[in-house]
């Protein structure tokens, strides 16, 4: 277990499950990012400083995976710091917001249906704006349009 890494790797059962450990893995990156980050003043800072520290890579076949912060950089599944896919860069957000002190977080789930999210994000509210964090975007407050989006207050 490397920087109290809940081990995630396995197939998979549902969008609940995913939300558990993204939640959990973030709580456990918390530190990390505190450690290895600089301190951010406003969500745009945070975002453009691990926008060009991430790389995309798909799950392995048949795997839901979800690396915590320190993990993905560290000890990286791929074998290439930060990579990983959108619920590992929701993580890191979510770890990282938190350790700057941003407390109203969502995560956001975008898809053709309910039953069947097929992408994840991160927004905050800050200064009383929200703020759409997705290190698949290329672009700040970028958002994925789908027919169905969902957005779920997170608190550490």
């Amino acid at each position: 277990m490397l920087y109290d890494t809940i081990e995630f790797r396995r197939p998979y059962k549902d969008i609940n499950e995913v939300l558990y450990y993204i939640v959990e893995q973030a709580k456990n990156g918390i530190n990390y990012c505190k450690n290895s980050a600089p301190k951010f003043s406003d969500p745009q800072k945070l975002f453009n400083y691990y926008n060009n520290r991430v790389v995309y890579k798909n799950d392995p076949p048949g795997v839901e995976l979800i690396q915590s912060p320190g993990t993905m950089f560290e000890n990286n599944y791929h074998g290439t710091p930060g990579a990983g896919d959108c619920d590992c860069f929701s993580t890191l957000l979510l770890a990282s917001l938190w350790a700057n002190g941003f407390k109203e977080n969502y995560i956001v789930l975008y898809g053709r249906s309910k039953r069947h999210p097929s992408h994840i994000s991160i927004m905050t509210i800050f200064e009383g704006t929200d703020f759409y964090l997705d290190l698949t975007e290329k672009k700040f407050n970028s958002e994925r349009h789908y027919p169905f989006k969902q957005l779920l207050p997170v608190f550490n």
